[in-house]
């Protein structure tokens, strides 16, 4: 579990510096308005598929283990990828009926979008589930840097005054990356109708539907916020709003993807074998994970998020900067909360989370409401903290009869602890380092990274990856020595 993670982790950071690089670039390249409707095209996008597909994403990451024969592989692609055409046909055919109501081309543009970001969704949870972890970086980097690419090269070809670039540069993004993953899965090559399992479908509407519910509370739980923003101050603001929120909640995305898709594959193995107990240990280890590299994240990015912003963005987008350190705190407590929500779904119990995620997500729309008048822009993203905050509490509670998370006191202390000491040495060298912006950036991140590593190392935190470390090396050794 540790090993995956530790391998995921580098590939997720330079996945991460890829989409710092695409929201500073679309910054410059396209003007506040237009950026504001791409990442509002984008939201809508990204709730959409809560709504229409994640139930397979999730039905489907369950399932796989149990289709791992050839003939299993067969049944296993052909009804998966037969019921996501049904779900693409159903969403080209409602986007086509917004576009001729509406007369607006952007809804049939989003809604193929949609359909691309949905593949490539599951096609690459599909490469983390089979253990082809070298693929999933490859497509994964191949898709952020493919929208960069092919987003770019359609502005200047074409024009930068429409959202059209930027939304076409991540269609072929995603069907570039998704071609890569259903090549390496051979998916193509198992789809024949024949296979088409109706069981298996019972099985995966049985397990997804229920999660539809969950996923459009937590869709709403995560996203209100910038709708609410886009309504109460315009658009530009809510460009400004959305680019400096995308840092944060972009590198937390990243880190909850290598942490949850390193873990979930042996937490479930180790549910089914062994039981309850099992799992509690399971989750508690990926949850030491989790804070060793989420707690640095989040207080670093409170220290350094001025001179970060200043350094990523357009002169008209600094006065947001606040908003990528209130962010990354929130976004702490949200990935911890959805790290934790996996105790429900291992006991297929997920009702509670869709009361909690929609009481959490009533308290974002008065709180983000409340909040924007006297504060503005930081408001909104003060709402989210409170709202996330709230969300982690009613689910630890939720736990307590169930898989309870059991962390290590002692050690949670020795990394907290760590990762403030990190902030505070990031903090000093941009406040007192006499450089530009970029400078400061790094010089701060490494010398806060610098002084985290050390304090681990001093107080023995760092034992279990250090043993792994010198185990491998010992392997390799003893291979090379039989050689």
């Amino acid at each position: 579990m540790t090993r995956n993670a530790l391998i995921l982790m580098p590939a997720k950071v330079l996945e991460g510096v890829l989409l710092l690089a695409t929201a500073s670039i679309y910054s410059r390249v396209f003007p506040p308005v237009i950026n504001g409707q791409y990442q509002l095209v984008n939201s809508t996008v990204l709730a959409l598929f809560l709504v229409t597909a994640a139930w397979l994403y999730n039905a489907t990451a369950r399932f796989i283990s149990e289709y791992r024969s050839p003939e299993g592989e067969k049944t296993f692609y052909s009804t998966f990828l037969l019921s996501f055409g049904v779900i693409t046909l159903a969403v080209l055919a409602v986007g086509a009926g917004a576009w001729l109501i509406s007369g607006s081309f952007l809804c049939l543009a989003a809604s193929l979008m949609l359909t691309t970001y949905s593949l490539f969704t599951m096609m690459n949870g599909l490469l983390i589930q089979t253990d082809r972890l070298t693929v999933s970086i490859a497509a994964s980097l191949l898709d952020v840097g493919g929208k960069l690419a092919f987003s770019c090269l359609l502005a200047v070809f074409f024009t930068a005054e429409t959202p059209y670039p930027a939304v076409f540069g991540a269609v072929l993004g995603d069907l570039a990356a998704s071609l890569l993953a259903m090549a390496a899965l051979r998916a193509p090559f198992h789809i024949r109708p024949r296979y088409f399992s109706r069981p298996l479908l019972r099985d995966l509407l049985a397990f997804g539907l229920p999660l539809i519910g969950m996923s459009v509370g937590t869709g709403l739980l995560s996203m209100v916020d910038r709708f609410i923003v886009a309504a109460m101050m315009g658009e530009a603001d809510a460009s400004v709003y959305i680019s400096n929120f995308t840092v944060s909640s972009g590198i937390f995305g990243m880190i909850a993807a290598a942490v949850v898709r390193a873990v979930y594959p042996s937490l479930i193995a180790g549910y089914a074998k062994d039981g309850l107990k099992a799992a509690e240990t399971l989750l508690s280890q990926g949850l030491r994970i989790y804070f060793l590299i989420g707690a640095p994240a989040a207080l670093g990015l409170c220290a350094v998020c001025q001179p970060l912003s200043r350094f990523m963005f357009a002169p008209v987008y600094w006065p947001g900067a606040s908003v990528v350190g209130i962010v990354a705190l929130a976004y702490f407590f949200m990935d911890l909360t959805e790290y934790a929500i996996k105790g429900f779904e291992l006991t297929k119990n997920t009702k509670p989370v869709l009361r909690y995620s929609l009481l959490a997500a009533g308290v974002k729309i008065v709180a983000t409401v409340a909040l924007i008048r006297p504060m503005g822009i930081q408001g909104a993203a003060l709402g989210s903290l409170i709202a996330f905050f709230f969300y982690f509490l009613m689910v630890v509670w939720g736990l307590r009869h169930s898989v309870r998370l059991r962390p290590d006191g002692k050690s949670c202390f020795r990394i907290l602890a760590s990762a403030f000491l990190c902030a505070l040495s990031a903090w000093l060298v941009c406040r007192w380092l006499p450089a530009g912006p970029f400078l400061q950036t790094v010089c701060g991140a490494g010398a806060g990274g610098a002084v985290y590593f050390a304090c681990l190392l001093v107080s023995g935190e760092l034992k279990p990856e250090i043993e792994m470390v010198r185990q491998a090396i010992a392997a390799r050794r003893g291979g090379a020595s039989k050689k």
